[in-house]
């Protein structure tokens, strides 16, 4: 996906993007505290649905993907300001 594709509505045709921590759908980037250094992980997940009911976040998303995962990919980084 080209960068920026989630917040200009680039998304490809039956993709979705859930809420992040940041309360909208979409990417808000790393925020830690200063002198701290934070772990952050970016999942992908490919399912056997065309769609999920709603975008959903945190436990409400797990339980929503639940049985329906065919793969999935994680990248964890580490950020610190």
């Amino acid at each position: 996906m080209p960068e920026g594709a989630g917040s200009r509505g680039g998304l490809p045709a039956g993709a979705l993007q859930a809420r992040s921590d940041w309360g909208t759908a979409r990417y808000g980037g790393p925020c830690p505290p200063p002198g701290s250094t934070h772990r952050y992980v970016l999942t992908v997940y490919a399912l056997d649905v065309a769609r999920l009911t709603a975008p959903r976040a945190g436990a409400e998303l797990d339980a929503a993907l639940r049985g329906h995962v065919l793969a999935s990919a994680s990248l964890v980084v580490r950020y610190s300001q």
